[in-house]
């Protein structure tokens, strides 16, 4: 009996790595987000453009990121791209909300993580969407 319950939580378990859900939490595993990385290009064909109402700032000592959207509308699924390399996606920022990210979090698509570079190389960050590529107000240090 042991063996069959143990075969159904590997079966699932590898269902839910396949899985293309919205939230999957096999998608929240470093090996997840280094995958996910591995599978999105920097979206060349767009020209950011500025978006006022969004902003961001790095804490130097935890490396913790925050986005802040002073704007009245949200933005749905973007891709957060940090210099262009690295890359995770959120389901939403929402108008008149503040978002914190862990550096951790953030792939490139060989693989390595963000975590790995010191707090001061974060330099750009810009939100994908369908509509085009935002360029956020900052990061400024914090």
């Amino acid at each position: 009996m042991k063996h069959v319950i143990c075969g159904a939580i590997v079966a699932g378990m590898a269902f839910g790595c396949a899985s293309n859900g919205p939230s999957s939490r096999a998608k929240e595993t470093p090996t997840g987000l280094a995958a996910y990385a591995g599978g999105v290009e920097f979206p060349t064909k767009f020209k950011p453009y500025l978006e006022p109402t969004l902003t961001a700032t790095v804490n130097m000592r935890s490396g913790m990121i925050t986005l802040r959207n002073f704007g009245n509308a949200g933005v749905s699924e973007p891709r957060i791209w940090i210099n262009g390399i690295f890359v995770y996606r959120v389901p939403a920022l929402n108008a008149q909300t503040t978002l914190r990210l862990s550096k951790q979090n953030f792939y490139d698509s060989s693989g390595r993580s963000l975590k790995d570079l010191p707090t001061s190389a974060i330099k750009k960050i810009q939100l994908e969407t369908a509509q085009g590529l935002m360029d956020v107000q900052g990061p400024m240090a914090e």
